[in-house]
């Protein structure tokens, strides 16, 4: 009863970039938030 179902490797490679990318859209997302947070925090301090 166990089918050998084939790996699409195409598929988890570019599941992987994709990852790599929201990971690094989110680092610069994060990056230009505390950007102003920084500087605003040492302006009201």
């Amino acid at each position: 009863f166990s089918e050998t179902i084939p790996a699409p490797t195409g598929k988890n490679e570019a599941q992987q970039k994709s990852d790599l990318e929201l990971l690094r859209i989110s680092l610069l997302l994060i990056q230009s938030w505390l950007g102003p947070l920084q500087f605003l925090s040492r302006v009201f301090t």
